[in-house]
Parts: C-alpha cells; sequence; structure tokens
C-alpha cells in the first residue's frame, strides 16, 4: 500500500462514538492513532511487552522511540482497567508491537480515548485504522506520524428528493399517484459555497408545480461553518427552512430538511381510515472535505 503525500478524502464523515472497552468512561471524538501521535506529550514507540499484570497494566520495555519524547528501558504502563478511557496493551509477551502512550504524574499511560496498540508483522509493516484496517510499511508508519490531517473545504452538495405515495387502505381505488424523484447538485468552488435547484414537476401528474431548494454556507471559524437550507415543495409551495453550525471537529453534514404531508385526493384534509396521499419534500447536504497531510509544526 502507497500512500501519498497528500491523502485526499472526499465527502467524509467523522463518526462519534465511545470506546467499546472503556465501562466507566464516555469518548467523544475518538482518534485513530495517526491523529492521537499529534497530541502534546504522547511518545509513539516500537515496544515489547515483558510481563502483563490483572490490574490493566503491564512491564514495557520500549525498543525505539518513533516520536515523542526519548524514552527507553523498562518502564510500567497502566492501559484499559475497565474504569478509564485508556486504550488497550498487547498482552503476549517478547513480541514487538507499536504503543502510543504519555507520561502523567501517575506514571506512564496509554493514550486515552484513541487506538494505542499497533500489530507489527515480521516483515516491519504494522496495521493502522485510517477510515479502515490499512496494512502500511514502517517507512509510510514514520510518515503518518510525521504529519497530520487537516481538513479543507472543497465545496458543497446536494440530494434533493421528491415523493408521493397512494395509501390505499384496502380500497379498491387505484389511482396514479405515486411519484419518486431524487437528484443530486454539487460545487467544487470552495469560494462560492452556493447551491440553488429548481424543476418544474408539473408534467408529473396532478397538483404539481416547482420544487425550489437553495443551500449556502459561510464560515464562522476556521474550523466552523453555518450551514442554511430553504425549501418550496412542489405540492402546495409549503416553505420551510433550517439552518445550523457545522463543525469540521465533528461532522462534515447538515441535518437533512423533510417536509411530509398527508391529504385527500382533493388536496383536503386526510379522514383517520380513509385511502390517502403521503407528500415528501426532502434537501440534505454536505460539505466536500479534503484531507491533506501537512508537516508538524
Amino acid at each position: 500500500m502507497k500512500i501519498p503525500f497528500l491523502l485526499v478524502t472526499n465527502l467524509l464523515t467523522i463518526s462519534l462514538f465511545s470506546s467499546p472497552e472503556a465501562l466507566a468512561c464516555s469518548c467523544a471524538c475518538w482518534s485513530n492513532a495517526q491523529q492521537a501521535s499529534q497530541r502534546p506529550g504522547v511518545i509513539t514507540a516500537v515496544v515489547e511487552t515483558k510481563i502483563s499484570h490483572n490490574d490493566g497494566s503491564a512491564l514495557i520495555d520500549v525498543k525505539k522511540v518513533l516520536k515523542g519524547p526519548a524514552t527507553t528501558g523498562e518502564i510500567r504502563v497502566l492501559g484499559q482497567d475497565g474504569q478509564n478511557c485508556n486504550g488497550s496493551l498487547v498482552t503476549d509477551t517478547s513480541v514487538p508491537w507499536v504503543l502510543l502512550f504519555s507520561q502523567t504524574d501517575d506514571g506512564y499511560q496509554s493514550v486515552a480515548c484513541a487506538e494505542s496498540a499497533l500489530p507489527l508483522f515480521a516483515d516491519g509493516s504494522a496495521e493502522i485504522e485510517l477510515g479502515e484496517k490499512a496494512r502500511v510499511t514502517r517507512e509510510e508508519l514514520q510518515r503518518l506520524l510525521d504529519y497530520r490531517l487537516v481538513p479543507s473545504v472543497k465545496g458543497l452538495s446536494c440530494n434533493f428528493g421528491v415523493s408521493r405515495m397512494f395509501v390505499n387502505l384496502d380500497s379498491p381505488e387505484q389511482p396514479e399517484w405515486d411519484l419518486n424523484i431524487f437528484e443530486s447538485k454539487s460545487t467544487n468552488k470552495p469560494e462560492d459555497l452556493s447551491l440553488d435547484y429548481q424543476r418544474d414537476l408539473a408534467g408529473n401528474g396532478p397538483r404539481l408545480g416547482k420544487i425550489h431548494a437553495s443551500a449556502f454556507v459561510y464560515r464562522l471559524r476556521a474550523d466552523e461553518f453555518s450551514i442554511n437550507v430553504n425549501l418550496t415543495d412542489p405540492f402546495f409551495a409549503t416553505r420551510s427552512a433550517t439552518s445550523g453550525i457545522v463543525s469540521m471537529r465533528n461532522s462534515y453534514e447538515a441535518g437533512p430538511l423533510s417536509v411530509t404531508r398527508f391529504t385527500k385526493f382533493d388536496g383536503g384534509n386526510s379522514v383517520e381510515g380513509s385511502p390517502f396521499l403521503s407528500h415528501t419534500t426532502s434537501v440534505e447536504c454536505r460539505l466536500n472535505v479534503g484531507l491533506p497531510l501537512v508537516a508538524v509544526e
């Protein structure tokens, strides 16, 4: 596997989840090893486990420091003990692996809320989480540790949906009311993060007009944006709007804007127990994001 100098991922969504091993902590913004290695004071080293203890700690022999403050020799490191957010340790002894850890007032601890233990293979390659598990050479691993991913906005994308469904409720009547339209639109101009979408649906069935939706984004801070979405549905010309804050630390998506109404065939209010029509119009937008690797300062 070759890792280019620029690693670009479009439409990446960062998930928030809790560490699966920690029983008494919550990990919002869990990090992979590449991200965790950028934290101040984190040491990334090739180590071997000498003795594994029942309290979640282990006696570790540091063989080579790949990044961070120099630490050599045997040290005791506290990993996941069921009550903290620390990462896991490798309990197999006399096998090389990569550990991410730091020194605190209480001693050495594996990094919290992050991938802390990377397996090493006989050829010197390592396995690391990069969106999915990837096997990298020792040189590629070192480059990942020496660089960090910096999100940059490349554009804006939106999905537009219009649907109308006839709900029969055992009536023999089967009018051809069903409609299902889905379209996407995007821009790759980071200096113009706005989209306007219009389509006249008058020829697609009775009581249909024009759908009009728009979205625009403006920067609040270096890694935080405001996103605004407006929608006029083609069934009743109902206007809706939503806005929110998109943080590139957490998510590149805005919540979908969706309008649904239930009516009789003539457009009047639906009656319980009678066939009805379900009209739904939706817009969902997200920032297009690139993640170039830049040198750590």
